[in-house]
């Protein structure tokens, strides 16, 4: 009998006991970078938190004013993956024509947060990006405990110095409008994976390729090849939103999303 009762105590203290090995969600605090220095509703802070499977849990941005801009209000989202490439991409409740993609990725040892906007009635046309400069990530804070420091990017001692020799723009123009029109195509005439569809953008403009290279040897650059291939590497997250947002709006919802308004001046 003895023995009985304390294995029911035993029990019972391992149910009241929490599960302190469960995983945290990870914290990213990142400081946009916003044009608009003077403006009242500048944004000055996101902070974008990931499930511990890497998923995205929340997206949520501080605007001088102490406006708040919760993007799951905004739009109606979900959370993808492309090889180790994660993101969300979601339609504005209120226009499910456009369309957004963020996303966490690093570029020479720093962490950046991006979002690009997309409006599918004309195109995919960008309608809005941004950028914003994260911390690296800290695991969840216990409640009661102080938030991790605002972290500011650090000032250069002095100006960088201008590029040189100067970028063909023209030349430059027409290959990304080649490769966004080719990629917005392929992604309504193809069932290939996105990542394939993207790939496959790049390669349908290699007149236009051909005469940019041109231009920037005119200009002075060297290695014009090796330039072009990192800049179509950069322009991948920008393309990938494409695909998946012309993918999204042509396709069905199984059912409409709950219609939510945007405060009034709340930007996308």
């Amino acid at each position: 009998m003895l023995r009985t009762v304390l294995l029911a105590g035993l029990a019972a203290a391992a149910l009241a006991t929490p599960n302190l090995s469960r995983a945290a969600d990870t914290i990213y605090s990142c400081v946009p970078d916003e044009p608009r220095t003077t403006a009242p509703d500048r944004l000055v802070s996101v902070q974008v938190r990931l499930k511990p499977n890497g998923s995205f849990a929340s997206v949520v941005y501080r605007a001088a004013n102490g406006t708040v801009i919760d993007r799951a209000a905004q739009y109606e989202n979900e959370n993808g993956q492309e090889g180790n490439f994660r993101y969300w991409v979601g339609r504005l409740r209120n226009n499910p024509k456009v369309g957004i993609m963020g996303s966490l990725h690093r570029n020479r040892g720093q962490l950046f947060y991006y979002e690009s906007v997309r409006d599918n009635l004309r195109g995919g046309k960008v309608v809005a990006q941004l950028i914003s400069l994260c911390d690296g990530g800290r695991l969840d804070f216990a409640e009661g405990a102080s938030p991790p420091p605002q972290y500011a990017p650090p000032q250069p001692d002095a100006p960088r110095p201008a590029p040189s020799p100067k970028l063909p723009d023209p030349e430059f123009k027409k290959f990304v409008d080649c490769v966004h029109a080719a990629a917005a195509v392929l992604a309504m005439a193809s069932s290939e994976p996105a990542q394939t569809i993207v790939d496959a953008a790049a390669g349908e403009c290699g007149k236009e390729r051909m005469a940019l290279a041109n231009a920037m040897e005119r200009n002075g650059f060297a290695k014009t090849y090796d330039f072009i291939d990192e800049m179509t590497k950069d322009m991948r997250p920008g393309l990938l939103a494409l695909v998946l947002n012309a993918r999204a709006s042509a396709a069905k919802p199984a059912e409409q999303p709950a219609r939510t308004e945007a405060a009034k001046g709340q930007p996308l």
